[in-house]
């Protein structure tokens, strides 16, 4: 009998063994596979961050080259001597009225210039170069097959924007057609230098970002006289550096052989699926994250890149815990369920992160986004209306620059929760990004929502903010009707309006009390 109770303890002891064994496997398979997925997703954050921030940057020059094109552009005058050097007889004629057109839009092409577009290039029906502002005494030259942007526009009479390298300079660009008296005379296009979205990601939203072209893209379309703009990127000869950032190359100092190739060969694979990645890079001192975010022709072709570079703290953080979790499992099986308990509470923590901004705690961008799809099916189904405010800090770099960022992140959370604090508890309100903010207004019409973002912008003005004591705000209004068709023209003409705020002095909201100027396409 005894030796059948030690039996049974042994067996006992050996199922609770195993038992724990099996909890032990299991939980330690699944938490490899959480963190492994945890660190996807963390990757896929830092591809969502640049992505969006670079949508943003290119969102707002987009609506600044259609506000030029619609006041200085496409006038009666200008359009007439654009026809008449289209149509001139001879060459000496064509000249005439090439120096006239110059002359007319010089001061524009300064003030341009000075918002960090690059070129005004105008382009006869036939594709042939007419006048380009940067280099006026390169001409006549057909851009058939060198320009795809041009020959669009030409052919399809519709304007085109997107990155594409030219000529002389490359650039992200927006063409438009020329209508004269109904016919078309030919297309324009504006463009800013990638120098200047690389410099609006690192002041806006703190991207430490560069800019890569392929080498073979600037060999086949690029003058030779020309050529001499770009030099080669040292990390892969496949690719080259814009003469802008040539004194600026942010991993000439640490990458070291083993990580140019993993990096080469994460090139290569992205240029075959056109997709982004990230890969982590080790230096002497401390771990990098490199953010590739791939720039497509109008082809759909992989033609250059956008990447930046982040401190790996949050892949180290992840990692730690890893195996810190692990050698606490090796000593201490028995605490199993309690770990999973642990690490389901860090899985919800994870998720609210998704969910809210940690410095601001309002809606993140993917969250806010959402609530206007879903207030937007409302309206296509019960016709409930609803409006939108775009709001934006005035002068927000001035603050950056005379108190420091840390300063502007104070600024930037007070203001959201003033803001929080004062809207009702049916309204949405996220980042939109960097100082933008997005709020949606349910069951709101136009004037309903002009008063209620007046009323905020009141209490923000009178507010006592702790580290700069005033700040003002410029917002943009839209709200839905049945000419939109989709969210994201409500967005467009917010955005819109918010441009007009700051065109008008800033500190206001437009329209205040009367009827938005909507985009009705």
């Amino acid at each position: 009998m005894r030796f059948e109770k030690i039996q049974y303890k042994e067996k006992l002891v050996s199922l609770l063994l195993l038992l724990l064994s099996l909890i032990f496997i299991i939980t330690y398979t699944f938490l490899l596979s959480y963190f492994k997925e945890t660190e996807e997703n963390i990757n896929t954050a830092y591809i969502e961050k640049l992505s969006n921030d670079f949508d943003i940057t290119i969102d707002g020059y987009t609506g600044m080259a259609d506000l030029v094109l619609q006041n200085s552009i496409i006038t009666k005058r200008v359009l007439n001597i654009v026809n008449n050097a289209v149509s001139a007889k001879d060459e000496e004629e064509k000249d005439q009225y090439r120096k006239e057109l110059y002359k007319e839009l010089t001061p524009i092409y300064s003030n341009l210039t000075r918002y960090n577009f690059r070129q005004l290039h105008f382009q006869e029906a036939d594709n042939r170069s007419l006048l380009r502002f940067h280099k006026p005494d390169k001409y006549g030259d057909d851009l058939t097959g060198i320009r795809y942007s041009v020959e669009y526009v030409n052919a399809n009479i519709k304007n085109i924007s997107g990155f594409e390298e030219g000529r002389i300079f490359n650039g992200y660009r927006f063409v438009y057609p020329l209508i004269y008296l109904g016919k078309h005379i030919g297309s324009v296009e504006l463009s800013i230098s990638m120098s200047a979205v690389i410099s609006q990601l690192e002041s806006s939203f703190n991207q430490e970002s560069q800019f890569i072209l392929l080498k073979s893209v600037v060999d086949k379309k690029v003058f030779e006289s020309e050529q001499s703009n770009y030099r080669p990127w040292h990390v892969n000869s496949n690719f080259v550096l814009d003469s802008d950032f040539t004194d600026k190359c942010i991993l000439a100092d640490f990458l070291n052989n083993s990580d140019k190739e993993l990096l080469n060969t994460a090139l290569a694979a992205s240029r075959l699926n056109n997709e982004p990645f990230t890969i982590k890079v080790n230096h002497n001192e401390g771990n990098d994250i490199l953010t590739f975010l791939p720039i497509s022709n109008f082809e759909n072709e992989t033609v250059a890149y956008i990447f930046s570079i982040s401190d790996d703290t949050n892949i180290q953080a992840h990692q730690r815990s890893f195996y810190i979790i692990t050698i606490a499992f090796l000593f201490l099986m028995f605490f199993s369920l309690f770990f999973i308990f642990y690490f389901s509470i860090t899985n919800g923590r994870i998720q609210n992160m998704v969910q809210f901004d940690l410095l601001t705690k309002a809606y993140t961008r993917r969250l806010i986004f959402q609530k206007l799809d879903d207030e937007f099916l409302r309206y296509q189904r019960y016709m409930s209306p609803f409006s939108i405010c775009m709001i934006d800090i005035d002068h927000f770099k001035k603050i950056n620059d005379t108190f420091g960022h840390q300063a502007g992140d104070l600024v930037l959370a007070e203001l959201a929760e003033l803001i929080m604090s004062n809207i009702r508890m049916s309204d949405y309100f996220g980042r939109y990004g960097g100082e933008e903010f997005l709020l949606v207004l349910p069951e709101t019409e136009f004037e309903a929502a002009s008063l209620a973002m007046e009323n905020l912008r009141e209490i923000i003005e009178k507010h006592h903010f702790k580290k700069v004591k005033t700040v003002e705000v410029s917002a943009g209004i839209a709200a839905v009707d049945e000419t939109i068709h989709k969210p994201a023209i409500l967005i467009e003409n917010a955005d819109i309006n918010l441009y007009k705020a700051k065109e008008n002095g800033r500190n206001q909201i437009y329209p205040a009390y009367e009827k938005s100027n909507v985009i009705k396409e």
